[in-house]
């Protein structure tokens, strides 16, 4: 996957004497004497993340995906009016270039334990999309404060010390690097990471809780992948949505067809407007979603409750097997450990070929 394998603890091979929890109070000669090693401060302002190339790649391809549709958007808008504009083709066959050239790095990049063997056997988890999705989480990194009480268990001893090399910022504070598969300690992160909790919502004015292209690349996950393609994520769904529409109309909630107009919540009526119109024609008041009345559920809205599921399924799964192959805990999931179910889908179970046919078929 590109992550530097002495980043993890279980490669991890510690100096003759594990480094200490350091304190900002320490000298320069306290420190050498405490590790034995006194790491170059990294150039430049701040911290140097130690992001992997396939991290750099995946936001880079992303980039410039976005350079080369909104180049291709622009010079159709001008063919439309008889114009064209031949440095906006230039520009858009350029991106194209250097994103297909990202593609090609991301997909050799991404065939490497410890979910390779795993995913490579799930029909439609194409490497251009799961690179993605796994460059994305090691984006995610981040360098903690020696002392951080949010740095990993794993990273430190029993006796006080870090198994991992503190690096000096230019203010001469020590910090400790956490992969971002490190930071992630339950499937309730990796959830809220990859924007697939159902209040995993654009607030203005806020910060988003999650990483808006890892949303935007588990989205193309299940609808290509999955729905397009068919695979055992594709199985689960339309037995979940079985269950679920019985479960529901047995609760007494009806399911009916989406209507086609937008609500207003000013006038409190529905709008029967093309879906580019965003205004009440009539108050001006920016219209808002179909709105549900109680013990309603557009048939809309529950297709995409349940095609969630697929996300939340594939995302807990990569998080599961990535965890186990690092050595770290993995736990169980929430509905068992606290609510009493015992249904437990292993991501095993989810793999559509043999272990010997991993990486042999279009997906590689």
């Amino acid at each position: 996957m590109g992550l530097t394998p002495h980043f993890f603890c279980d490669k991890h091979e510690p100096s003759k004497e594990e480094t200490p929890l350091l304190t900002t109070d320490e000298t320069e000669e306290e420190m050498e004497e405490n590790t034995g090693v006194l790491e170059a401060k990294p150039k430049g302002n701040g911290l140097i993340k130690p992001a992997s190339s396939l991290a750099f790649l995946a936001d880079q391809g992303l980039v410039f995906e976005r350079s080369r549709v909104a180049a291709q958007v622009r010079v159709s808008h001008l063919k439309l009016k008889g114009r064209n504009d031949p440095i906006t083709e230039e520009l858009g066959k350029r991106a194209h270039d250097i994103e297909r050239f990202a593609t090609a790095k991301i997909v050799e990049r991404v065939k490497a334990p410890p979910t390779y063997p795993w995913w490579s056997r799930v029909t439609g988890a194409y490497p251009t999309i799961v690179g993605k999705i796994i460059g994305l989480i090691e984006s995610f990194g981040k360098f903690y404060p020696v002392g951080d009480p949010l740095i990993p268990a794993h990273l430190q001893t029993e006796d006080g010390f870090y198994k991992r090399q503190p690096v000096e910022d230019n203010e001469g504070n020590f910090h400790i690097w956490v992969e971002g598969i490190e930071r992630l300690p339950n499937r309730a992160a990796i959830m809220t990471l990859g924007g697939v909790t159902p209040d995993s919502k654009k607030v203005a004015g806020e910060l988003l809780p999650y990483i808006d292209d890892l949303k935007m690349m588990l989205h193309r996950f299940m609808f290509y992948g999955c729905i397009l393609t068919g695979n055992r994520y594709k199985d689960f769904y339309d037995r979940y949505k079985v269950r679920k529409k019985e479960e529901l109309i047995n609760s007494g909630m009806k399911i009916l067809p989406t209507p086609k107009g937008k609500f207003c919540e000013k006038c409190l009526v529905e709008r029967e407007v093309p879906a580019t119109t965003r205004y009440c024609p009539e108050c001006d008041t920016r219209l808002s979603g179909k709105q549900e009345p109680e013990g309603i559920l557009w048939l809309g809205h529950f297709d995409n409750i349940c095609k969630r599921k697929i996300k939340v399924l594939f995302i807990c799964h990569l998080w599961e097997v990535w965890r186990a192959g690092l050595g770290l805990p993995t736990g169980s999931p929430y509905p068992i450990e606290k609510l009493g179910h015992t249904t437990f889908i292993s991501p095993w179970e989810m793999c559509d070929l043999p272990a010997e046919m991993a990486g042999k078929t279009a997906n590689a």
